[in-house]
């Protein structure tokens, strides 16, 4: 047999043990199958016609505190059929990035006992973002495998009703002669939420949300109408406080500079 044949069944079987063997210990795994055409099903809103995954595998487990505070019973069940998922490959040399989105149903029937059908269904709605940073390319034998690591970007599990997040570190496979996407990851124990004053995400930030069990009847957490406005036109509440200078009036009639010079003011009106 070809030597560079043998090496090659070898170091697909090392690979494939080594991935097995890392999956029984990971919080994280997602293997898939890359649609290059997109395949979204119809019942999915269509926010990218582009790649999409055709997911063959999705595991979330572990006993990390990042885990217990997804999954509160341990017992969790993943649903991932029919759900919005994205993909975009590296695009080298211009980016050695891989990114996926991934949406899926996390039902907890122990933790939301209580819940009405409707917002348990509300409740266990997630999305993971993943990064993967190309560090190698393996080109021999008509293969074209891409190796990648989240490097110093934060791959993200975040509940889409609540805007809680979760960190993850994680490593990746990408096949691009088979289309098939591999990637393993372990929870970090590190929040993250978005920041109001930059939009950016930080990491172990206080979430304004920080809620471990929803019960039935309890209120919504950005109640507008506690909100209030005092005589200096802050309007906020007990999350946010917006100031309305006058200068955004733009509005026909209006005496500010700005109206005037924009065309918007009396002096301007026919």
């Amino acid at each position: 047999m070809n030597k560079e044949i043998l090496s090659s069944i070898l170091l697909v079987a090392a690979l494939s043990l080594l991935v097995n063997t890392v999956n029984a210990q990971s919080d994280f795994y997602l293997e898939a199958k890359v649609n290059a055409a997109g395949t979204a099903p119809i019942n999915t809103p269509l926010r990218y016609s582009g790649p999409d995954l055709n997911i063959t595998k999705f595991e979330i487990q572990g006993n990390s505190e990042s885990y217990k505070e997804i999954c509160p019973s341990l017992q969790c069940k993943i649903d991932y059929k029919d759900k919005y998922t994205y993909f975009s490959p590296p695009d080298i040399p211009e980016s050695t990035l891989i990114i996926s989105n991934v949406d899926f149903k996390l039902q907890d029937n122990i933790t939301h006992a209580d819940l009405g059908p409707k917002k348990k269904e509300l409740v266990e709605q997630y999305s993971a973002n993943i990064y993967c940073n190309v560090d190698d390319i393996v080109e021999k034998n008509g293969q074209e495998l891409y190796y990648c690591h989240n490097a110093n970007l934060n791959s993200i599990i975040s509940n889409k009703f609540d805007g809680r997040s979760w960190v993850f570190d994680n490593t990746g496979i990408y096949d691009a002669k088979n289309n098939t996407l591999r990637v393993i990851g372990n929870l970090t124990d590190k929040s993250a939420s978005l920041s109001a004053t930059t939009g950016n995400l930080t990491e172990n930030s206080t979430s304004l949300w920080n809620t471990t069990k929803l019960t039935e009847g309890s209120s919504a957490l950005l109640d507008t109408t506690n909100a209030t406005k005092n005589e200096n036109d802050n309007v906020g509440n007990p999350y946010f406080s917006i100031k309305i200078p006058d200068s955004w009036a733009y509005t026909e009639g209006s005496n500010t500079p700005e109206a005037k010079n924009t065309g918007f003011g009396p002096v301007n009106s026919n």
